[in-house]
């Protein structure tokens, strides 16, 4: 006896629940405040840049990774990267075209 309201609540608060089935490879951006600080929205701004819309690849805001101390963060298909700079990001996604 639950709304659809209520529902879609739920499994928008919980990043790990989804409406759509995910992409081939998930990039997941930290943007909670201490990585938004230390610039996930640069982060963010470049994989928007850098990943088709309709490709293998998707991105997803998240909040909180759990490595706030290690600011900004992202998980690449279940695996942890700390002080991600724009440099890094682009090398684990030229490394993601280089997978078969």
């Amino acid at each position: 006896n639950q709304s659809r309201a209520e529902i879609h609540g739920v499994i928008s608060f919980y990043h790990h629940f989804r409406s759509t089935p995910p992409g081939q490879t998930v990039v997941q951006v930290c943007r909670a405040e201490s990585c938004q600080a230390m610039g996930a929205d640069t982060l963010a701004h470049l994989l928007d840049h850098a990943l088709a819309a309709d490709g293998p690849v998707a991105c997803e805001p998240v909040y909180c990774l759990g490595a706030c101390a290690c600011s900004p963060a992202l998980e690449l298909d279940g695996r942890l990267h700390a002080r991600v700079t724009p440099d890094r990001l682009l090398e684990l996604l030229a490394r993601l075209e280089q997978q078969p």
